[in-house]
């Protein structure tokens, strides 16, 4: 590591902590850019030709994996699928990340615990305990932080790409790393157009590997032919203006004056007394039901999941009712990855009333033999490309490439 950007670091320490960011940050950039951007080896421990070399490769990986936290969000999810993967496969892997219920479970997995999101001394502790050979980050901050206290070090940083983002504040600090995996082709233009990341640095890994998919599709629902029995609309997501859950409440208070419809919304967040107030005045049939890890029965229980969101990258929430044989209803900045001869049934323009939008979801359920087509369609196209080893085994590739590189 040249001297500068340690040097950079402890003179940031007298500044506001935003300035010492961009300070230590606007150095690494510097560095970062002389990095020698080779191809990386895509899917090669998929060529038969190297199946032997692999293992012997795989034995000596370290990867430590930085999470900004450790809820059950979709990113979290995801980290974690990829780890028990990694780790089944025999790769050495521990995470820095809060405490929380995505690690709960995780069984002897080696955690480096931090206060709130991991800073930059939390990182380069446990980087100096584990001695990884990779650093994976899941989110900007994150791969900033531990791209820094990698490079300190010489250990590559690779990171995940996990949303489009509304804005492209601080561009320059931002997808620096030596690979970043997006987790859908529209999260990809954003790093390369917006953020100016070159395309080489830049992998699609669909997260849909990180949802189990039901062995069978579930039937149609009875109450989609039973006019006076309430359809089941379901929301997931932290009540957040990302997820828009005020205006899940109003499209559900219009498709109540339609027919009969009963909500609920499974997440909390700071929007929730706002919702809350407004369901009450708009007269909404909406359950507040707060956390839920029963994902997949609460999907089973519903005709319908309903997204609202401003913003996204690829919805967990969708790919979870999709392997259920459930349908999705969304705004195009939703990002559902819908079949294309369904999107227009199923996805509406972010201008797109409220009203309008309810008379969309009524009038598709009215349908019930369609609705029940649509999701044996979007089950077989869930359990089509749900293969971890397909969709992992370019991110194993790079570590293997990165990692035998030496100090960087």
């Amino acid at each position: 590591m040249r001297g500068t950007t340690a040097s950079a670091w402890r003179d940031s320490e007298a500044l506001p902590a935003d300035a010492a960011l961009s300070a230590v940050g606007a150095c690494l950039l510097r560095e970062l850019d002389s990095v020698d951007e080779e191809s990386s080896m895509v899917n090669r421990l998929m060529t038969s030709d190297v199946q032997d070399d692999a293992r012997g490769e795989i034995s000596r990986l370290r990867v430590l994996h930085v999470l900004d936290s450790s809820g059950l969000g979709g990113a979290q999810r995801v980290a974690m699928t990829l780890v028990e993967w990694l780790r089944d496969l025999g790769v050495d892997t521990a995470v820095v990340a809060p405490d929380g219920a995505i690690l709960d479970g995780a069984g002897d997995l080696r955690q480096f615990p931090s206060k709130g999101r991991p800073g930059f001394g939390e990182i380069s502790a446990a980087i100096d305990a584990f001695r990884p050979t990779v650093l994976h980050a899941h989110q900007r901050r994150e791969a900033l932080v531990a791209g820094i206290a990698g490079r300190m070090r010489g250990i590559p940083t690779v990171e995940h790409a996990h949303t489009v983002l509304p804005g492209h504040r601080h561009r320059g600090l931002s997808f620096r790393s030596r690979r970043i995996y997006a987790v859908s082709p529209d999260v990809a233009r954003m790093v390369v157009d917006d953020y100016r990341a070159s395309a080489e640095r830049v992998r699609v890994i669909p997260n849909i590997g990180a949802v189990p998919v039901a062995t069978e599709a579930p039937g149609p629902s009875y109450r989609l032919v039973l006019p006076d029995v309430p359809w089941e609309i379901l929301g997931i997501g932290r009540m957040t203006e990302q997820k828009n859950p005020l205006r899940f409440v109003s499209v559900v208070a219009r498709l109540n004056r339609i027919r009969p419809v009963h909500a609920r919304w499974i997440g909390e967040g700071p929007l929730l007394s706002p919702a809350r107030r407004l369901a009450a005045v708009l007269g909404a049939p909406v359950d507040f039901v707060g956390r839920s890890v029963q994902i997949a029965e609460e999907l089973d229980g519903v005709d319908a999941l309903l997204m609202t969101s401003e913003w996204e990258g690829l919805p967990l929430a969708a790919l979870e009712a999709y392997a259920r044989g459930r349908v999705v209803f969304a705004t195009e900045s939703s990002r559902v990855p819908a079949p294309e001869a369904l999107r227009a049934r199923y996805i509406v323009d972010d201008g797109t009333t409220d009203e309008d939008f309810a008379r969309r979801i009524a009038d598709t359920l009215s349908v019930a033999d369609g609705v029940a087509s649509d999701s044996v369609a979007v089950h077989a196209d869930a359990a089509r490309r749900a293969d971890l080893d397909g969709l992992f085994a370019p991110i194993l590739a790079d570590y293997r490439d990165l990692s035998s590189r030496g100090r960087v």
